[in-house]
């Protein structure tokens, strides 16, 4: 997802896993707006319609650096790179980006992935050690039982799979899927 977008999202039930193109038990569309690039505190745009972001959004990006008590959260502060990850720190870049956006300038980035993902479901077949069937791509592994049966496991610190599959397991093998870990 990236900033200043607008996004109709669905809800499919379990049982149209593998079925997608065709299921019908899917849940109305939802409309979902994204704030601007570098909007990080309070009034965002939208709902705000004043220009956004503005220098206070700098300032906060700013505290978030330096650690200072009540700045935002990484989710709202990290908005460098095509896949920001919540568990690094912000630094210069998200400075950088957020004095850019502050300027008026465009979001930086395209998106980390092209929709719909170009990878099949369940067609190259990869194991956790040996990623390179999967080129560019990510070896997903996927819990095996459990409360999250199905759902990707998650084995990057600070999460284990076994922190991600309660009462199940995480595999050793899995499927190939694109960079952003999806598949059609």
């Amino acid at each position: 997802m990236i900033p200043s977008s607008t996004y109709r999202a669905r809800s499919f039930a379990s049982e149209c896993d593998g079925s997608e193109p065709s299921c019908t038990n899917v849940s109305p569309p939802v409309t979902m707006t994204t704030r601007r690039s570098g909007d990080v505190a309070s009034p965002w745009n939208p709902p705000d319609s004043g220009d956004q972001p503005t220098g206070g959004d700098v300032g906060e990006v700013l505290n978030k650096f330096k650690g200072s008590p009540g700045s935002p959260s990484n989710i709202a502060a990290l908005i460098f790179g095509n896949v920001p990850d919540p568990n690094t720190d912000v630094g210069g870049q998200e400075i950088g980006e957020t004095v850019n956006a502050f300027k008026g300038l465009a979001y930086s980035f395209s998106g980390p992935c092209a929709c719909p993902s170009a990878v099949t479901c369940g067609a190259t077949a990869c194991s956790s050690t040996n990623t390179a069937p999967c080129g560019a791509g990510l070896c997903v592994l996927t819990c095996v039982g459990g409360e999250n049966e199905g759902l990707p496991c998650r084995d990057f610190p600070p999460n284990t799979p076994a922190d991600h599959c309660p009462g199940g397991t995480c595999p050793t093998d899995g499927f190939c899927r694109d960079r952003c870990g999806r598949c059609n």
